[in-house]
């Protein structure tokens, strides 16, 4: 190997990480969407029920803490088991500012990623209240209730849109 073969590889390797680092911010969104995001218990904190973002977002049956017990009435589980569309778009832009930022790697391609993250944070937040709500109306309308608790798979998540969005806007190291 030759100086000049030297350089051109010691050149090369930020720009392969500044590519991969990028979609990685994204990646690291849709593993914190298989965290637990919220977790459902009853006024007296004796039965609670724990959602991931993706069973959360889709309307799957929760994990019960303790197997067996069930402490939301049919109506408040038909309430909360839907599927949410702003938690499923969340996931959606995630994924495409993920290929945005690979296949499109300068110039717009970075802001459409930057946008992408922002966009998919304001769906977390706004599918998140919705899912509160939810749970919230349903619980109200049965006797003793439950409470909405968001756990720190929604924190995380909310925090990876954030890193992707800066990692996306941040600029690239100049070659000089």
């Amino acid at each position: 190997m030759t100086e000049q073969d030297h350089v051109d590889v010691v050149a090369a390797g930020p720009r392969w990480r500044e590519a991969y680092l990028r979609p990685a911010g994204f990646l690291l969104v849709l593993i914190c969407f298989a965290l637990p995001f919220a977790t459902v218990s009853c006024d007296d904190g004796s039965q609670s029920v724990t959602y991931t973002g993706y069973s959360l977002a889709t309307g799957h049956a929760p994990v019960f803490e303790k197997p067996g017990l069930q402490f939301l009435s049919n109506e408040q589980a038909a309430g909360a088991t839907k599927i949410r569309p702003l938690l499923i778009a969340a996931i959606v832009v995630a994924v495409a500012g993920a290929l945005l930022v690979l296949v499109w790697r300068r110039g717009a391609g970075r802001w459409a990623g930057a946008f992408s993250s922002i966009l998919g944070g304001i769906f977390l937040v706004f599918g998140q209240l919705g899912a509160r709500h939810d749970f919230d109306r349903a619980a109200g309308s049965a006797n003793g209730g439950a409470a909405f608790h968001d756990r720190f798979g929604y924190w995380l998540t909310l925090a990876a849109f954030a890193l992707a969005a800066a990692m996306c806007a941040l600029p690239g190291r100049r070659r000089g």
